[in-house]
């Protein structure tokens, strides 16, 4: 009876349904189509709408990231570099106490008297001092943390022998600036290449290197010690009246008893082995470019602008250079006829491969006292 009546039912729902025709069909698989299209039409509309109120970038805003050369790696994710506003941001109140009024400062000249990659020296005015004026070109955060660190080391010193501060100012922390004595004769490097052996005698270089070694004795001496870092011609300046100090202090930093350092820092003429081959290196890195700077007191030359690459014949890279002071295997000429033998005894020891065979900064004080210099 179910079987019978099951088929029956079958039967007669079968014979309801009528077949359309192909008009029919065609009609009706448009509809669902376009049906199918218009939905997805408007629900991308609206996808981008909630997309645009969430603050994401909508699909095709992307477009404008490789026009500029940049994926498009959403902007949330892409990693910006310091803006001017970030470094406003910082708090300079423990430089307070060292500022002076901007309008007391005047930048004398039209181009600076000195520049590098990230900073530049003005010479100007504040109040009836003649100073030096140091800014950074650069006004990211990392940069004026630097100049910070400097000022603030820079302001505990007081040396006859160190480039004396003056100052801080700025309208915002971005564009701080640090005043420090102006030295009229410049620096070693350019009045070395300015003078003859003749104009400038062993007499001025001996009192200059006097002071040179002064110098590192008193960063040598702060407990803990500074380490200039970067002790080089251009870092020594000169000066009619006030004779010789050590400036530049913007990699110096102070090192604990039983603390090295082991980041590379300083010119590569300049040195020394341990600092090349990225050992541990201390306040033996300055007496080795101390050394060197012997060695320009000698030949008014730049460190080993004499040295010749034995297979082109032509002068060392930078890269070939490094190679062979880090080997010990080559050091800045001295010239040998006209050089007092302290000198040249003073610079073999200084320039030895091995920091533990230097002299301290203090051994050199007694050296030079010896020789009749002190």
């Amino acid at each position: 009876m179910l079987v019978a009546n099951s088929a029956s039912s079958s039967d007669s729902f079968s014979s309801d349904i009528q077949v359309p025709s192909d008009t029919n069909t065609g009609m009706i698989i448009g509809i669902v189509v376009a049906g199918v299209v218009i939905g997805v039409i408007a629900g991308f509309f609206l996808y981008k709408r909630k997309k645009l109120q969430a603050g994401a970038p909508a699909f095709g805003e992307y477009e404008d990231g490789y026009v500029n050369g940049n994926s498009p790696t959403l902007a949330t994710n892409v990693a910006k570099p310091p803006r001017h506003g970030e470094a406003t941001a910082m708090d300079l109140s423990p430089l307070e106490i060292y500022r002076v009024d901007a309008a007391s400062v005047t930048i004398l000249g039209s181009q600076p008297i000195a520049a590098g990659a990230f900073g530049e020296v003005w010479v100007g005015t504040c109040g009836r001092d003649t100073v030096a004026i140091k800014r950074n070109k650069q006004k990211s955060r990392p940069h004026v943390l630097k100049l910070i660190d400097e000022i603030k080391l820079l302001a505990r010193m007081e040396s006859p022998y160190i480039v004396s501060f003056k100052g801080v100012f700025w309208t915002h922390p971005a564009d701080l600036e640090c005043l420090v004595e102006y030295m009229d004769l410049g620096d070693l490097r350019s009045f070395l290449g300015a003078h003859t052996a003749e104009e400038y005698t062993w007499a001025a270089k001996a009192q200059a290197i006097q002071s040179i070694v002064r110098g590192l004795e008193y960063l040598h001496s702060f407990n803990p010690p500074v380490i200039h870092r970067d002790l080089k011609s251009r870092n020594v300046l000169l000066d009619s009246i006030k004779g010789v100090k050590l400036s530049d202090f913007g990699e110096s930093r102070e090192i604990e008893d039983d603390e090295t350092l082991t980041n590379g820092i300083g010119t590569f003429q300049w040195m020394a082995p341990e600092i090349i081959t990225d050992n541990y290196y201390s306040v033996a890195a300055d007496v080795y470019s101390f050394g060197v700077l012997l060695s320009e007191f000698s030949t008014h030359a730049l460190p080993y602008a004499d040295a010749v690459n034995p297979v082109t014949q032509g002068r060392y890279n930078q890269h070939q250079l490094t190679a062979l002071v880090a080997k010990g295997a080559i050091k800045p000429t001295v010239e040998m006829t006209h050089t007092p033998l302290w000198v040249r005894e003073l610079a073999a020891d200084c320039l030895a491969s091995n920091p533990d065979d230097r002299p301290t900064s203090l051994q050199l004080v007694g050296r030079l006292r010896a020789a009749g210099v002190v």
